[in-house]
């Protein structure tokens, strides 16, 4: 992640460059820490680098933070609406031309029931999956990790598909990890596996992530 330091941040352009050049597809999760950087800083390093990415991963809270894309939504609060995301996924994809744009919509009812769905844009249409009730939660971490890797893999082994089947597959993974403790994902051509402590904040992750066939 940039948000490392500016010799991370220059790793990742260095890395972001030899991948276009050769062809591959990056995807990145804007994901903003605020234990890392200042959202400041964040749109100051982030912002020149979306020049490289296919696939934007990201919710509202983190477009604005990490790029400076303003919202009507209040993430903290629960208040979202996938009217709000359209929008802000419309505007990421007209200033940094994205391929595809697209995050979990996350109902808070409580700490252990939430509702969720995924949401994709692919420059023409918006897409929305069904509904998820997960109730109970049993660990949080690594669920929104594990619906970047479906739909990384979707995006690498699944071109066939259409949008709306690769998102909502990736939606099902991601809701499997928040009914075990730990996060691990794993597929017959991809493996995707994070092991962590359960804590109360997780203050680094990776952000981009170059895949794909050269």
């Amino acid at each position: 992640t940039p948000a490392l330091g500016e010799k991370a941040a220059q790793c990742v352009e260095a890395a972001c460059k030899a991948a276009k050049k050769a062809g591959v597809t990056i995807s990145c999760d804007l994901n903003f820490r605020s234990k890392l950087w200042t959202s400041e800083q964040a749109i100051q390093v982030m912002t020149p680098l979306m020049k490289y990415v296919d696939v934007c991963i990201g919710n509202e809270e983190d477009a604005e933070k990490t790029l400076g894309i303003k919202n009507e939504a209040n993430v903290d609060a629960g208040l979202t609406d996938a009217d709000c995301y359209e929008q802000t996924f419309i505007q990421l994809h007209q200033r940094f031309g994205f391929r595809i744009v697209a995050s979990t919509l996350r109902e808070s009812i409580s700490a252990t029931h939430n509702g969720w769905k995924a949401l994709l844009y692919d420059g023409e249409k918006f897409y929305r999956s069904k509904h998820y009730d997960i109730c109970p939660i049993v660990d949080r971490v690594g669920a929104g990790d594990s619906f970047s890797a479906g739909l990384i893999h979707g995006q690498a082994y699944h071109t066939g598909r259409r949008e709306p089947d690769v998102g909502g597959r990736s939606l099902i993974i991601g809701s499997r990890e928040r009914k075990r403790t730990g996060a691990k994902v794993t597929t017959s051509k991809f493996n995707y596996h994070t092991t962590m402590r359960r804590v109360r904040a997780r203050p680094c992750c990776m952000q981009f992530i170059i895949y794909g066939k050269i």
